[in-house]
């Protein structure tokens, strides 16, 4: 991911009248949005098989229904980002970007297969305060599971 990070950053992005852009690198911005686009896509194909598998609609398929929109949503804004972001991109950023992604979609995909974390369990259980202070705690125990959680959960922050 460092050297997807340092390919990116010689991207030029100006961040006159961004909101928020002054608070964040641009580059960052470009990175985290990337490597959301992956996992957004790979979780809404999870949740939609999840979806599919049920065979008697329930209350509880409103709860997939609910998170496959949000996910949506989420990934359409850093899709458009992204859109926005390769115009001014040269092939090797753009297959930085395309890394990111993949790397992304693997992560999730890779999730699926283990075993939930206990540590991540425990954080999960104990989740009293500020969303800061969960990925805080899931990150000292599975950085790339914190990973995937600010994409699916946190506010995305981006400058656009």
């Amino acid at each position: 991911m460092l050297l997807a990070r340092w390919i990116v950053a010689g991207l030029v992005v100006s961040s006159a009248g961004a909101a928020g852009a002054a608070s964040q690198d641009p580059t960052d911005a470009i990175v985290r949005a990337a490597y959301c686009v992956g996992v957004l896509n790979e979780s809404l194909k999870r949740t939609g098989h999840r979806a599919a598998e049920a065979t008697q609609p329930t209350e509880a398929m409103e709860l997939p229904e609910m998170l496959s929109r949000d996910l949506e949503v989420r990934g359409k804004r850093y899709a458009r980002y992204m859109t926005l972001m390769a115009l001014g991109m040269c092939p090797n950023q753009i297959a930085a970007t395309m890394a990111l992604i993949a790397k992304g979609e693997r992560d999730v995909a890779d999730k699926q297969l283990e075993p939930i974390n206990p540590g991540v369990s425990r954080c999960l259980a104990s989740y009293r305060s500020s969303f800061a202070a969960l990925v805080e705690c899931v990150a000292s125990v599975d950085p790339v599971e914190a990973d995937i959680l600010r994409c699916k959960s946190a506010p995305d922050g981006q400058p656009f």
